[in-house]
This record gives structure tokens, sequence and C-alpha cells, in this order.
């Protein structure tokens, strides 16, 4: 019987909108907003298709690199040579 209440009350709190929740959860992605909307309006060149491409190609690079310390960190070792790799792999390309 305290299980059905329980469900219960957790059902109706989930019902509830609560700005203050949405804000704390979000912040990330409303600070990137802000950070768009403020540098947008600084400088014409921001909002372009091209410097989205670029600064899409640098996520990606750091993206990969932060998948292969996550599987060396949750096999519990650690691993600082990911920033000789990419230091190898930027002098490599630039060659």
């Amino acid at each position: 019987m305290s299980d059905t209440t329980i469900t219960r009350a957790s059902d109706g709190q989930a019902k509830k909108f609560n700005i203050g929740r949405l804000l704390l959860e979000g912040r990330a992605f409303f600070a990137l907003i802000l950070i768009i909307a403020v540098f947008s309006f600084m400088s014409p060149n921001y909002f372009t298709l091209g410097n989205f491409l670029i600064m899409s190609s640098h996520v990606a690079i750091y993206g990969l690199l932060s998948i292969g310390m996550l599987l060396v960190i949750l096999n519990g070792g650690i691993d600082l040579s990911v920033g000789s790799i990419l230091a190898l792999a930027g002098a490599v390309r630039a060659r």
C-alpha cells in the first residue's frame, strides 16, 4: 500500500512544471545560447556557416580524444599521453 502511495506522489510531482528546476538543469544549454548570441552581436562573421563548420570540426577532434580518455579512466588507469599524441598528430599533419 505504501509503494502505491509513493508512486502516485512521485507521478504528481513529475507533472508539475518548475521553471527554477528547468533553469538549473539546463544551465549549460542556456549559457551556450547566451554565448552564441553575444558573439553574434559582437562580430558579423561569427554566425556564419563556415564558422560553425570550423567549430564542429574542433569539437569532433576533442570528442574523439575524450572517448579514448573515457575508456582508459573507466578501466581504472590514467593516460597522460593524449596531449602528446594530439601534438604529434598536429606536427605530422602540418608537415
